[in-house]
């Protein structure tokens, strides 16, 4: 009986050991808040480009005479994988293929509500920034402290010199701007942030995309992805 009572009370203490590491598991292996992949291979996805046509106009940013290739984000000011990509990966992409005319680059607003609470007013803000020729210097001033509430329209129209007239009357229509963009992300299968599509201008003044970049991947991964696009122009 003693040996049998010593083998149930080890069977018990492994079964503990058990339970307790895969409660372990649930609340602490599985993250509760999405996590931006790591690796190229779940990043990068081909799209079937036949129904990936975005329409070229309207967007913020530029686009050399020269560029074919185009690189579309999407992105939440208060996203922190936003914030990290803007951050480390960005300036070198910018460097690379944006300041030598390789690539245009475009940002589209796709705020996250439900988890972002200040992302809606960021996006409107750097809009109407936009609508005077600033928009990259707020975008840098959002994700490089994004832990700050947005500044006042007084701040704002004083550090980027705005008209504050016209930025306040931009402020009466951007809203209703951002929900049409937000409704065509949608539509695109935008979810969540920041993703990217990358792709080609045509004829038509349309973007062919032919490639979907997911999180905040590193610089390698899009130099690999943006240097077979422009090295292998679609057809």
């Amino acid at each position: 009986m003693a040996h049998w009572k010593t083998v149930l009370d080890s069977a018990a203490s492994v079964s503990m050991i058990c339970a307790s590491a895969a409660l372990l598991w649930i609340t602490v292996g599985r993250p509760t808040v999405p996590r931006a992949p790591t690796s190229a291979a779940a990043g990068v996805e081909n799209v079937e480009s036949t129904k990936w046509r975005l329409p070229a106009a309207g967007f913020l940013g530029t686009r050399p005479p020269q560029a074919r290739v185009v690189l579309v984000e999407f992105s939440d000011f208060q996203c922190p994988f936003c914030q990290r990509y803007s951050r480390d990966t960005f300036p070198l992409v910018k460097r690379a293929f944006v300041d030598s005319g390789k690539i245009a680059y475009i940002f589209r607003n796709n705020p996250l509500d439900a988890i972002h609470p200040l992302a809606r007013t960021l996006a409107v803000a750097a809009m109407c920034a936009g609508d005077q020729g600033r928009f990259w210097e707020v975008h840098q001033l959002f994700f490089g402290d994004p832990g700050r509430l947005p500044p006042s329209i007084s701040d704002l129209t004083k550090r980027l010199s705005l008209d504050p007239t016209r930025y306040t009357e931009c402020l009466k229509a951007a809203p209703a701007q951002l929900q049409n963009e937000e409704a065509a992300n949608k539509e695109l299968g935008i979810g969540s942030t920041p993703t990217f599509l990358l792709g080609e201008f045509t004829s038509d003044d349309t973007i062919l995309v032919r490639r979907r970049i997911n999180g905040a991947q590193p610089f390698e991964t899009f130099k690999k992805s943006i240097e077979e696009a422009v090295t292998n122009p679609a057809q």
